[in-house]
């Protein structure tokens, strides 16, 4: 009945935003040097709301569940966090101990993973997912495509721009130079430069745009 009471899994993703706020909260916290405590002690909290939720499908399929590759999927990150917060924690010490262990703490990074569970929790989310995947063939024929646009003009963009003779050393403009140093010195910037012009980002070349104008 709890499992199929439509309040569970409104209940669970709930938790699961909550948790991904809390970890980004955290870490903000934690480059001011601000005491992170009650987050540490939040996110116990919340794993063992994971490791209840667990038991409770558990408890009310028998194991059954384990056909759900969503299923799986929990049961791999909250055991990912079981080992890292409940066993290896209070072996190696305290959380900021524990986190100079590189790969530790990447595994506990993995939490926000748990945000993808929100996917299947909402239906209409997942109705759009679905409709990402099922377009993602066109939008990676469309990005192959934009890219051969921006080759092809690059490759123009060196012969008018970065070999014409105001870029030269020693009798060029000075002014000139500098936008070629930056944008155009070679094939991979100025591919660079132009898909900034592409997606109008101005604001980190913002003086790129008003220099290139400028020629």
């Amino acid at each position: 009945m709890i499992l199929e009471s439509p309040w569970f899994d409104a209940c669970i993703g709930a938790v699961i935003f909550i948790n991904a706020i809390a970890i980004g909260a955290e870490q903000a916290l934690d480059l001011n040097g601000a005491d992170i405590t009650p987050f540490v002690v939040l996110e116990h909290t919340f794993l063992v709301i994971y490791v209840l939720e667990l038991i409770v499908r558990f408890l009310a399929t028998s194991g059954k569940c384990l056909s759900d590759n969503w299923v799986k999927f929990d049961l791999l990150f909250v055991g990912i966090g079981v080992i890292c917060l409940w066993i290896v924690s209070p072996i190696v010490g305290d959380v900021d101990e524990l986190e100079s262990f590189y790969m530790l703490r990447l595994l506990r990074l993995l939490r926000l993973a748990r945000a993808v569970r929100l996917i299947a929790l909402f239906r209409d989310l997942w109705m759009l997912v679905q409709g990402m995947l099922v377009s993602a063939q066109t939008m990676v024929y469309t990005i192959g495509l934009i890219a051969a646009i921006l080759y092809l003009f690059a490759v123009v963009s060196i012969e008018v721009i970065t070999k014409n003779d105001l870029a030269d050393p020693e009798s060029g403009d000075p002014t000139f130079q500098s936008v070629v140093e930056k944008n155009f010195k070679d094939l991979p910037h100025a591919m660079l430069t132009l898909l900034q012009f592409v997606s109008f980002d101005i604001g980190r070349g913002g003086g790129m745009w008003l220099s290139s104008t400028s020629l």
